[in-house]
């Protein structure tokens, strides 16, 4: 849970924020999302989506469970659902949120909305 919290709170700066969406937009120029597409980023970027959730992980690992194999296997299956969430095949919340890229960003516990005005502005200009 940590992970996913800190994950949605560092996305939401990245699109709640007119320097956030600035840097996230490099990431967004993938359309449909793959599996390449999750390493595509800036590198502030990657520090702020996945700081916070490898953080946690690190943090859980010294102060909770204080084993090396639970450590690794959940860095494993983190990196593997960042993988299997850009992966247009299986269709889950981000690669949905990739394709749409609308007023929306959908995460493991649903649904949240804000408007994208700069970003869904100079969409509509071009197309």
């Amino acid at each position: 849970v940590a992970t996913e919290v800190t994950f949605t709170a560092g996305h939401a700066w990245l699109h709640h924020t007119s320097r956030g969406r600035e840097i996230h937009k490099l990431h967004h120029l993938c359309k449909p999302a793959s599996v390449s597409s999750n390493l595509l980023f800036h590198p502030i970027d990657m520090t702020v989506e996945f700081g916070g959730p490898f953080a946690s992980l690190i943090l859980m690992h010294v102060y909770v469970f204080q084993d090396p194999f639970v450590f690794r296997t959940a860095m494993t299956i983190l990196n593997l659902w960042y993988t299997a969430d850009h992966d247009e095949n299986l269709g889950l919340s981000h690669s949905t949120h990739h394709k749409e890229m609308g007023p929306q960003v959908l995460t493991i516990y649903g649904r949240y909305e804000w408007f994208e005005r700069i970003i869904v502005g100079k969409t509509r200009k071009v197309a």
